[in-house]
């Protein structure tokens, strides 16, 4: 997910131009997009290749933007399955320790100096 804020002046609608005119790169695509009610940014939810392709894009733009935040997602239905198989991983592994006390040995000898 991609959130932009546009400079002053005429960016906002250098950017709408330029984006218009852009053709996405292999690898590239957009999913969706929004704008703020204020007009002076939005959110575009990008899928990409690697981290290079997004970067290419972000380049592109990124003159025209006083904020540009890029933040890793992905839906809802896929994260919750993650956190299942993590909870279900937790529970049944051998090597797990929940008490970190217990991994350190206890509060005390955690606590003791270095020799």
């Amino acid at each position: 997910m991609m959130k932009y804020r546009f400079r002053g002046g005429g960016a906002g609608r250098e950017a709408y131009e330029r984006f218009a005119k852009w053709t996405p790169s292999k690898g590239f695509e957009s999913k969706a997009g929004w704008t703020s009610a204020s007009d002076d940014g939005g959110f575009l939810l990008l899928v990409v290749v690697d981290v290079a392709t997004l970067l290419e894009f972000s380049a592109k733009f990124k003159d025209l933007n006083d904020e540009l935040e890029i933040t890793p997602v992905v839906e809802l239905s896929e994260r919750v399955q993650i956190a299942l198989n993590a909870y279900a991983w937790s529970t049944l592994s051998p090597d797990f320790d929940s008490n970190p006390e217990d991994q350190l040995g206890g509060r005390d000898e955690a606590l003791r100096p270095l020799d």
